[in-house]
């Protein structure tokens, strides 16, 4: 998003932090989950596989190197896939940094306003609710406040 946001020479290192993540999720899904058909539906990890880039404990270098083409092809493949998404939506993506460079932080709620989605189930009215706000419900039991942690509830 910063990329096409700011431009590829602006991208902040809170993407490379993204980066860090996506590719650990990957080697995780090849080596650990099994994941992959192109190296195999085991778990290298139980072998003493990559993990931490230290050694090969019971994997061997072709192995190893298969394992790492699978990581890339996947994180290639989440790149373009996001890249993609990002572009088709580019519209309500420039809405939300516009907003998010305005107030710093946004709330559920208003991230969905400004996408243009619904609001969280929270925020809607009840579907229990009775017509003209009356109590609902079985027999017009009334459903629980919400109340704030260390604040009183209200009496019954």
């Amino acid at each position: 998003a910063e990329e096409l946001i700011f431009g590829p020479a602006h991208v902040t290192s809170g993407a490379s932090s993204d980066f860090e993540q996506a590719t650990q999720i990957a080697r995780n899904m090849v080596e650990r989950w099994g994941m992959s058909d192109k190296v195999g539906f085991v778990s290298y990890k139980a072998r003493g596989g990559s993990g931490d880039r230290g050694g090969g404990g019971g994997v061997s270098e072709e192995t190893r190197g298969a394992i790492d083409a699978e990581v890339k092809r996947l994180t290639d493949r989440a790149y373009a896939n996001a890249k993609k998404l990002l572009v088709r939506e580019e519209a309500r993506l420039h809405a939300l940094t516009k907003e998010l460079l305005d107030k710093e932080t946004l709330t559920g709620d208003e991230v969905r306003q400004i996408l243009g989605l619904p609001t969280s189930p929270s925020s809607r009215p009840s579907p229990y609710a009775a017509p003209g706000g009356g109590s609902g419900g079985a027999a017009g039991a009334k459903a629980p406040a919400a109340v704030a942690p260390g604040a009183k509830a209200p009496a019954s």
